[in-house]
């Protein structure tokens, strides 16, 4: 489809500039003290919602020691990443340094694997759900909208946000015709306005971080971003300079703004699990909300362990000699060096026990498993699994544990991808014209064309369209003498929202085997006396959905093809069985 969008005016004309923040202010649904000193972007920016959640990200990102001082060996560090300070690295404090004092050097980094893991699980290979609708031109518009959103990359996206701290956001537009999908980061959204808070439904959202650019010189600088959404416009700021007290004019940026009058916020706030602890907040709880102490430990455990390791490979040397034997002598190690001691001296590495590192590697697999116990994510050794050649029914029982919370996840995750697809598709429906109608005045929707002093002087149509691929579809060629020529003929068809509504068919976590379906098959057939259990569409729409394809379609293609077959094989039967009796003229007499 041809893309153009109508945009809606920003503001009326005829306004001096002075006036016109605030006419665009108002027409975006936005309170104007959102726009001055009184929103106090500080407060947000260091709330202690934002410091939770950040604490929460920070197992993901393996930055949740970055505010210890001390190496593993009681050196100081620099705050931030691990690297040595200058003239502080050799420092050595005179008092000992505890261990969860330290900054660990090898973390685990089991709060990523628990993350990916789930994600995997709800939206990995093959998982995204089937979109399912009581129309077929709602179905095929759905699917084709899903496609051009990348929606199923943006949702593993947003999972994976959302299993790290427990919050995201999700956001829709159409930009000049294409429609486009965003992920947000639930520690820079803020709700200040709920539609239904019950159902987390937001009517003013407030996106708000601070970035470094270049500025003049070379110099860097830390700028706001901000970003809101209402009711009825998205509405971007430019960039405003961070500075110790709140700015005091947040300036609209007009070019990127538009006021799309859908009466409804094209944001979406997801919590990633129920958080039943805290009754009192909007945000979720990540994957491993149980296990923030156990991560810490699993990261000093981890990190003694190898530290030892380590120097062990590297033992400290003994010589059996006497100071004044050895004197100033250099002693250099390695199988190309001989040391001498005499017939009384003697030299040996000191070495670490290896039972003791053996100890280390028991227990760090030990916190490992209590860990992954208690935020139920499976992990087992690929190996192993593919070695048994595990059925499906027996990966359901090794999962089990896991399973029961990707349904959670899949019906939070979900339900955004079902309200995401219906407003678009209500909007479509709202703005696209309708091929159905007779007229132009019955097919486009109209919008109102004012004078300078306000007045409707005319209405005119909006050309909107959302630019999404044709539908083609793909007819076999016949020839003179009926039968196929080979050649398929394709049609293109623009796509329409129909009028039914979207749902989603998840389908099994794991695929059944050729052996799993033949014995399901051979038990239902003797339950049921030798007949038959399943209809000829039932078994082409699973097969077909179980390869990635669409089954409703794939069945369609089957009737088509069957239909064309007997066509095909009518026609060519004509000329040998002729019709029986004689032909009759006009007026129903014999010749």
């Amino acid at each position: 489809m041809a893309a153009t969008v109508h945009k809606l005016p920003l503001a009326a004309p005829g306004l001096d500039l002075g006036d016109e923040p605030i006419q665009m202010g108002s027409s975006f649904g936005l309170d104007l003290t959102t726009l001055g000193p009184e929103f106090d972007a500080n407060a947000l920016f260091n709330s202690e919602r934002v410091r939770e959640l950040q604490y929460r990200d920070s197992f993901f990102t393996a930055t949740n020691h970055d505010h210890k001082l001390f190496d593993m060996n009681g050196r100081m560090v620099r705050p931030g990443k691990l690297s040595n300070q200058p003239l502080l690295s050799g420092a050595v404090p005179s008092v000992y340094v505890p261990l969860d004092q330290r900054r660990p050097s090898t973390p685990y980094r089991l709060a990523r694997k628990i993350v990916t893991a789930f994600s995997g699980m709800v939206f990995g290979y093959g998982r995204f759900p089937q979109l399912r609708s009581d129309d077929p031109d709602t179905q095929d518009w759905a699917g084709a909208l899903v496609e051009k959103l990348g929606m199923e990359i943006a949702f593993l996206r947003a999972r994976n946000l959302g299993g790290r701290c427990g919050t995201v956001g999700v956001s829709w537009a159409i930009v000049d015709g294409e429609p486009r999908l965003k992920v947000h980061k639930g520690y820079h959204c803020h709700v200040l306005e709920w539609v239904d808070e019950d159902q987390r439904v937001p009517a003013h959202v407030v996106e708000l971080y601070q970035s470094k650019t270049t500025a003049a010189r070379g110099k860097e600088q830390w700028m706001w971003r901000r970003r809101d959404w209402t009711l009825t416009a998205d509405v971007f700021f430019r960039p405003t300079p961070v500075g110790k007290k709140t700015p005091e004019f947040w300036e609209i940026d007009a070019d990127a703004s538009y006021e799309h009058g859908d009466k409804k916020c094209h944001f979406y706030w997801i919590e990633n699990l129920p958080d039943d602890d805290d009754d009192g907040t909007c945000d979720g709880a990540p994957d491993y909300a149980v296990a923030y102490e156990p991560l810490v430990s699993l990261d000093m455990l981890n990190s003694v362990n190898v530290q030892g390791g380590i120097k062990n490979l590297d033992p400290t040397l003994v010589l059996r000699m006497d100071d004044e034997d050895v004197g100033k002598a250099v002693v250099q190690k390695g199988s190309d060096n001989a040391l001498r001691t005499g017939k009384d001296g003697d030299a040996k590495y000191l070495e670490l026990s290896g039972s003791s590192i053996a100890a280390g590697i028991n227990l760090v697999g030990t916190n490992k498993a209590q860990i992954l116990e208690v935020t139920e994510c499976v992990s087992p050794d690929p190996n192993v699994i593919a070695a048994a050649g595990t059925s499906s029914v027996a990966l359901k029982m090794v999962y089990a544990p896991m399973l029961g919370k990707c349904s959670v996840l899949r019906y939070q995750y979900g339900r955004a991808i079902v309200r995401i697809l219906t407003d678009i598709t209500d909007y479509a429906r709202q703005y696209l014209p309708d091929p159905r109608a007779a007229t132009d005045a019955e097919r486009y929707v109209h919008a109102p064309v004012v004078d300078d002093e306000g007045n409707v002087v005319e209405e005119e149509p909006i050309e909107f369209t959302i630019d999404l691929p044709p539908r083609v579809e793909s007819t076999p060629e016949i020839g003179t003498d009926g039968t196929s020529t080979g050649r398929t003929t394709q049609t293109t068809y623009d796509r329409h929202p129909g009028g039914g509504r979207v749902w989603l068919e998840w389908g099994p976590y794991f695929q059944s085997t050729a052996d799993d379906d033949q014995k399901e098959a051979g038990a239902l057939s003797t339950a049921a006396g030798g007949k038959q259990v399943m209809s000829q569409q039932t078994a082409v729409e699973l097969h077909a959905n179980a390869h990635d394809r669409d089954g409703q379609e794939e069945w369609s293609r089957i009737q088509r093809e069957a239909a064309a077959a007997a066509k095909q094989s009518a026609e060519a039967n004509a000329g040998m069985f002729p019709p029986i009796g004689n032909p009759m003229d006009d007026e129903g007499a014999t010749p």
